[in-house]
């Protein structure tokens, strides 16, 4: 009769590593598979996003109700100089990155990691459109590794004038004020 052989220490690792492989890798693929399709929004605007419902449920917890603002203008009626300087104060590059501004990102991290702390960001538009529109103000990296996947799918289905118009709409302004057009009144 033969004897079964032992497993060898080197086996025995290479199951664990192979493990822990196939573990990463089907979380990077669950994690891909369930950020939100952004195709939708070429041609409709959002109902509702997730930071107006962040709000509410906020007031709720402290027992309020808030009331919602948001009036959609036109990209044609939002006068140029307000795009210019939501442009200027946000993300200078707008027009030339593909929804991430590298060398921004390089230098907030450089001044966070100097500083200790979050000095400065280094977010895009698109990026805060992908936060605004799906995910939360939490500060965490899974969310902003989000944030990077969704600004690259926002900018593959969007033009850049869409995806500003996008923002123009639903960035907030005040307590329960959403968009340019609730903020003007």
């Amino acid at each position: 009769m033969e004897e079964k052989k032992k497993p060898t220490r080197k086996r025995k690792w290479l199951w664990i590593f192979l493990t822990i492989v196939f573990a990463i890798l089907a979380y990077a693929a669950y994690f891909y598979l369930t950020l939100p399709d952004v195709s939708y929004l070429e041609k409709e605007n959002p109902k509702t996003t997730a930071i107006i419902e962040q709000r509410k449920s906020e007031a709720k917890t402290e027992g309020k109700k808030l009331k919602i603002r948001q009036q959609w203008v036109g990209y044609g009626a939002i006068p140029q100089l307000l795009k210019n300087a939501v442009l200027i104060s946000e993300d200078a590059a707008f027009y030339e990155h593909e929804g991430i501004d590298y060398f921004e990102l390089k230098e907030s991290i450089k001044r966070n990691f100097k500083e200790g702390k979050t000095a400065r960001g280094g977010s895009t538009i698109t990026q805060q459109l992908a936060k605004n529109l799906f995910l939360s103000t939490s500060k965490s990296y899974i969310r902003k590794l989000k944030e990077f996947f969704i600004a690259k799918r926002l900018e593959k289905h969007l033009s850049k004038d869409r995806i500003l118009h996008l923002y123009l709409n639903i960035i907030e302004f005040g307590k329960g004020i959403f968009g340019v057009g609730a903020a003007s009144q």
